[in-house]
């Protein structure tokens, strides 16, 4: 972070430590380097409105008495994979190849969503930020001799080769008896026609704020900088933009600099990492860029604080709603905080861009695209000291291949056979019981054979509270399962649907959940109803409003054919919802679900088929964080 940067946020706190800076000769992309320990004291004056959700966990003696109830089934999708779960690294390059290896990668979105809530607002932006990013690929890359004045670029050029790759077909085995998913991904040959962007290039960038006064971007560009990331404000509020955004954005591409973004965040929550996102697209949607969208997250004492499960979810949130919207996204912290705060599964999701100074590499474990090595650098067409950074991604050829205008390579051979790669992914199994199974159900045995959960009936709205359920409850607590439980509806009025909610409540009053309570729409009364896609909606709101502000997570459960044939997709926008679909395939409607009700069959401990799930979401983490269905 770059000195009048530290300035402000030490004005703010009222105390400030100082921090020595060096710059250094840039490493290969793979290096690495000891922790620094140089951080910024605690902001002990700044203060945070709280969230709905954070109203809910505080001590009782400061709890506001009059908080409004919260939309609590539509904030934490944001959780998404909180936890060691590994999603699938994100490519959006047509070539991806180094000179001994070829990986071909699959980029899969993922949507998150969350109620507006009050997030602190800052006062003043802060100075210049150095955004962050990783890329999940790895290569030897040539280094580059730079000082702290900037004049030439001394480049050589990486040792790669590239090559246009097809889109690999994949196949999808869900082992129905353990909690593994196995992927496969089958060999493909593929061709190249001529010169294709190298994957892997070595660059010299900056990145800048308001706090760098006016700056002559034709001087910059011919210092030697290649890309420069800007700052587009801080905080939850669209009025918290960097007033020489556009100015600098316009004027370095007009220059011939590439440009990506950072948003200086101050958020605590998800809750507030999402606000931010939304403020950060109203106000970059006018540009279009060939550097990431860099989520600048380093706030020491508020944010180094958080635990790793909140910091990885906040950044999930952050990069999945820029992404939803069609952006390259990233984050950017300093060395410390991504290895200590931030899920390695997290960190290969998303472009990283790492700060560590006075060093010759940084201590980052994990594969970083670009590396912010000096707060105290001088570009000429700069009057005050910036940031730079090290690049060795080829960003411009993977964020916009359609404008892309740098160097091209051929590659050494042309025609090249990518192996099958297979990965392994454990996620938690749940299995289903209901009042069929009786009592006689073995918990030991079920947990032995790999289950993670169950999913207790409580009834429906034709029989009533199920007699097993408190029984089944206990019985899979004492083994050591989670619990959710499940309400199969069949009314299909609003009046209707809001009187099965309170015998659901009745029902599974007193009890502790770690997983969701959830509304099941697979009746035949509601599925053949015959309702418009808004009346199955109003069906859904009446009986999951019945639950705001009682502190319980409710789901929605439906199968994949009757969210094809009668529901609108928006559903996924507010409510956490399961899919069940019977097939060796997940299923992949372009929206984040929780919970995938995948196959029927036999699991020790039970008598007779029962339904499995897989979970995709932390569910334990949220519950307990957020102090929700009973804890």
């Amino acid at each position: 972070m770059s000195l009048p940067k530290k300035l402000l946020s030490a004005a703010l706190a009222c105390a400030m430590a100082g921090i020595t800076i060096f710059s250094a000769p840039a490493p290969s992309a793979d290096a690495g380097f000891a922790l620094s320990d140089k951080i910024v004291e605690f902001y002990n004056s700044i203060k945070t409105a709280e969230s709905k959700v954070s109203a809910l966990v505080t001590d009782e003696e400061t709890a506001e008495t009059t908080e409004a109830p919260f939309d609590v089934f539509g904030i934490y999708n944001a959780y998404n994979g909180i936890g060691p779960s590994q999603f699938p690294p994100v490519t959006s390059s047509s070539a991806a190849v180094t000179s001994t290896s070829t990986t071909t990668t699959t980029t899969t979105a993922v949507e998150v969503t969350a109620p507006a809530v009050t997030e602190p607002v800052t006062t003043e932006a802060p100075a210049t930020a150095a955004p962050v990013t990783t890329i999940t690929t790895t290569a030897a890359v040539t280094t580059a001799e730079i000082t702290t004045t900037v004049t030439t670029a001394t480049t050589a050029p990486p040792t790669t080769t590239t090559e246009e790759t097809t889109t690999t077909s994949t196949t999808t085995e869900e082992t129905t008896t353990t909690q593994t998913t196995t992927t496969t991904t089958q060999p493909t040959t593929t061709t190249t026609a001529g010169p294709i962007p190298p994957t892997y290039l070595n660059t010299k960038g900056v990145d800048v704020s308001k706090w760098n006064a006016t700056i002559d971007w034709k001087k910059v560009k011919a210092a030697g900088i290649d890309f420069a990331i800007i700052q587009a404000g801080y905080g939850n509020l669209t009025s918290q933009k960097d007033p020489r955004f556009d100015e600098n954005v316009v004027n370095a591409q007009a220059a011939g600099v590439d440009v990506g973004v950072y948003w200086y965040s101050y958020a605590r929550s998800v809750e507030g990492a999402l606000l931010e996102a939304k403020a950060c697209y109203e106000v970059v949607k006018a540009h279009k860029y060939t550097y990431p969208i860099y989520f600048d997250i380093e706030e020491p004492y508020i944010q180094s604080n958080l635990s790793t499960a909140t910091v990885s979810a906040m950044i999930q949130t952050f990069c999945n709603y820029l992404e939803d919207r069609g952006y390259f996204a990233g984050v950017y912290s300093y060395a410390s905080m991504l290895s200590t705060r931030v899920y390695d599964s997290v960190l290969e999701r998303y472009a990283v861009w790492v700060a560590q100074y006075g060093s010759t590499k940084p201590t980052l474990s994990r594969t970083y695209g670009m590396w912010q090595y000096s707060a105290n650098g001088y570009v000429d067409g700069i009057s005050t000291k910036v940031d730079l950074n090290y690049g060795y991604i080829n960003y411009p050829a993977i964020v916009s291949p359609s404008t892309y205008k740098g160097p091209l390579v051929y590659p050494d051979n042309p025609t090249v056979t990518i192996p099958p790669v297979t990965t392994t992914t454990t996620m938690p199994l749940g299995v289903y019981v209901d009042n069929t199974y009786g009592t006689e159900v073995n918990w030991a045995a079920v947990k032995a054979d790999g289950a993670s959960y169950a999913v207790v009936s409580a009834g429906s709205g034709t029989d009533g509270a199920d007699e097993n359920f408190a029984a089944n409850v206990s019985g899979a607590h004492s083994a050591g399962l989670g619990v959710a439980a499940l309400w199969h509806a069949s009314s299909t009025t609003v009046d209707g649907i809001k009187a099965e909610a309170a015998e659901f409540e009745q029902a599974i009053a007193g009890q502790k959940f770690e997983y969701p309570i959830c509304l099941d729409l697979s009746d035949s009364a509601i599925t053949d109803a015959g309702l418009s896609a808004s009346g199955y909606e109003d069906l859904v709101s009446a009986f999951c409003s019945y639950f705001e502000g009682k502190k319980y997570f409710i789901s929605v459960r439906c199968s994949l054919s009757f969210i094809n044939s009668s529901l609108d997709t928006s559903l996924f926008d507010k409510y956490d919802v399961w899919i069940t679909s019977y097939s060796n395939t997940k299923p992949n409607i372009g929206k984040t679900y929780g919970i995938w009700n995948f196959s029927s069959g036999a699991i020790n401990g039970i008598s007779g088929d029962v339904d499995k799930f897989y979970a995709y979401k932390n569910y334990p983490s949220i519950m307990s964080y957020n102090h929700l269905n009973g804890f």
